[in-house]
This record gives structure tokens, sequence and C-alpha cells, in this order.
């Protein structure tokens, strides 16, 4: 029996050999997909990696830098309006309170200048003889060129500042606006007073009257 050989150059494989690499590459091939089967997150199939998600940005929603600006901007103008506010009103009692004070000393001045033309007069009387003058001392019209005034006289218990004072019956009074009550300057005579009388602050009129002797404000009675 003769055996066919293959010819020269061919390759000379023997079947039994081949079958036997053939399970071994297949035994690897399985054992290598067994391999990638069991690691998480990978795998030969595209459906099983994650895919990328693609998210809108927000920056522009969320961004608060021109709130920021304009909310401090605000808050700027409020503070120095209040500044302002508080200034001027500063300003103003300051200002009012220079007022008051300069229209009390202007009344002062009025006040103690009646109470020295009364002295003049009751010295004139003292002098025994029955005489009568008068006196009309020029005084401002108005207090601090704003408001009128008047002049009187008044027992010294109706004055809270000399009730049940030693040696003063008898007070000059000025009483306007600017006064919380009568501003009261207290005066000593040997000649009566007539109190209760009372003339404007402008141009006062004091009178030495005869039948009774007495000083008064205005017309004799």
């Amino acid at each position: 029996m003769s055996v066919n050989q293959p010819p020269d150059g061919c390759d000379r494989r023997d079947p039994a050999t081949e079958s036997a690499r053939g399970r071994d590459t297949a035994s690897r091939v399985s054992s290598r997909n067994a391999e990638d089967d069991s690691r998480p997150g990978e795998g030969s199939s595209s459906r099983s990696r994650p895919q990328p998600r693609f998210r809108r940005s927000s920056g522009l929603a969320t961004d608060t830098r021109g709130v920021s600006v304009a909310l401090t901007h605000a808050l700027t103008l409020g503070i120095t309006a209040v500044l302002i506010i508080g200034l001027l009103f500063s300003a103003g009692q300051y200002l009012d309170t220079q007022e008051d004070r300069a229209a009390l000393t202007q009344l002062d001045e009025v006040g103690n200048d009646m109470v020295a033309q009364i002295h003049a007069l009751d010295q004139l009387n003292r002098t025994g003889e029955q005489v009568q003058a008068t006196i009309e001392p020029n005084y401002p019209e108005l207090v601090f060129d704003e408001a009128p005034y008047t002049i009187g006289l008044a027992d010294a218990d109706s004055t809270s500042r000399y009730r049940n004072a030693p040696n003063v019956d008898v007070v000059v009074t000025i009483d306007s606006r600017f006064t919380d009550g009568p501003r009261a300057y207290p005066v000593t005579t040997q000649t009566d007073l007539n109190i209760g009388s009372t003339v404007r602050g402008a141009q006062p009129v004091l009178r030495l009257c005869t039948n009774p002797q007495e000083i008064t404000l205005g017309r004799c009675p």
C-alpha cells in the first residue's frame, strides 16, 4: 500500500496536534472573556459603558455680581441721605437754640433797663414834692426781629422764681413766644407800684403819677 506524501514545501501537520491546539486556543478565549465579564464597568459591549452627560451651564443664572453692585450703591445712597438729614436736623436745632438764646438776652436787656427806669422815678419821688414825670424809653419793637412782647408789673408771688423771696414784692415781667412763661426782674422801691399795669414792648411809657402817688406803666389812673 502506498501513502500519499505531501509535496515538498508544504506544511506537514498532524491532525491530532491541530485539534489539541484548537481546543487550547478556545479555552484561552473563553477564559479571557470570562475575566472581561467579571470586571465592573468593562466589557466588550459599548452599551455597558456610562455615557457622558452634558449639563447646561448655570453660571449666568447664578451670577450675582451685578446685583451686589446695585445693592451696594443703593445702601451707600441711603446711608448718605440719612447722614445729610441728621446733619440738617442737628444744624436746625443748633440754630433754633442760638436764636432762643439771643432773644432771651435781648429780653433781659429790656427788663433790666425797665428796672433802672423805675428806680429813676422812685428817686425823683423821694424829693418830698408832689411831682409828675414821664419816661418813654425806646426798645426794639420785635424780639429778634420776629416776635412782639409785653412788659408788665406783677406781684412777686405770682412768679415761680421769686415766690416767697425776701425783700422782693414786685417784679417787672416780660412775656414773649421765646419764653416758656413771663420772665421776671425784681424791683424794690419806696414808691408804690401799680401792679397789673402792662404796655407793649416797642415804646413803653412809665409815669410817676399823683393822687395817688405811684409809678405805673401807661396812663395814670
